[in-house]
């Protein structure tokens, strides 16, 4: 990434991490790079950072949480929503026909280190292996102090972004297709597909009403590794459809 020809590389797992969103052995993407504050469309809430922009073909960078973070009196204040989840605004990119999402961490924000982001996407990941009607390129997590950097070769800066993003009237902010966040990023990755069975328990207890029970998710096979042939994970009232799974081999810096 970089500005008239210059570069500013990011550390892969120190600063970034990246995965594909499709399926495919190899995928590069290239689109300009657009703020989209928090990236909420919150009607009941009249809120709504997308204005009328159109962000098909865009990557979208965007901050974790929602705008109740910096003001109580809307959403439910620091108490994340919905609308804060990292996986409803990669849903929300996604139906705008957006190419890609570059999510903004911190600490506060996020509720989590960036060590919980390092470890959670630099290891195999699994989908359900079916066709999407939209669906991003790809996604990625970016650490504060590297997207303020990167920004600020572009003249813009992180701190003054944010607060305007708190803002109900606040609108889209492009970077430029020669701005520092244009994006073209290869991504190398093998797949494999995996059979995986739902399970499901109940907890019986003395009061029928208070019975608890709900899906454990699937749980998918390998070949044992130390005597354990099973993944433990979950993917809520999964039906026991063919998935396949995605081992990361690259991601150039």
């Amino acid at each position: 990434m970089g500005k008239g020809g210059a570069t500013r590389p990011l550390k892969y797992l120190d600063e970034f991490v990246a995965w594909a969103e499709r399926p495919e052995a190899h995928l590069v993407t290239d689109g300009d790079v657009v703020f989209v504050g928090y990236g909420v469309r919150a009607p009941e809430w009249q809120w709504d950072d997308y204005k009328d922009t159109d962000v098909r073909g865009k990557v979208l960078l965007m901050l974790v949480n929602d705008p109740g973070l910096q003001d109580s009196t809307v959403f439910n204040g620091k108490a994340l929503t919905y609308y804060g989840r990292w996986t409803y605004k990669l849903e929300e990119a996604a139906r705008r026909g957006a190419l890609g999402a570059i999510l903004i961490h911190t600490t506060e924000s996020a509720t989590y280190p960036w060590d919980v982001v390092r470890g959670s996407w630099s290891v195999e990941q699994f989908k359900l292996d079916r066709a999407a009607p939209q669906g991003l390129a790809f996604a990625a997590w970016v650490a504060h102090g590297a997207a303020q950097s990167v920004l600020a070769q572009a003249g813009l800066k992180l701190d003054s972004l944010v607060r305007v993003a708190g803002r109900r009237d606040f609108r889209p902010v492009a970077t430029g297709r020669t701005s520092p966040w244009t994006s073209r990023a290869p991504c190398g990755e093998s797949n494999q597909k995996t059979w995986w069975r739902n399970c499901r328990e109940r907890s019986r207890s003395r009061e029928p009403s208070r019975d608890v029970h709900g899906p454990l998710g699937p749980q998918g096979h390998r070949p044992a590794v130390n005597g354990d042939s099973i993944y433990n994970g979950a993917e809520d009232n999964a039906s026991a459809l063919p998935q396949y799974s995605r081992r990361r081999k690259r991601w150039p810096t």
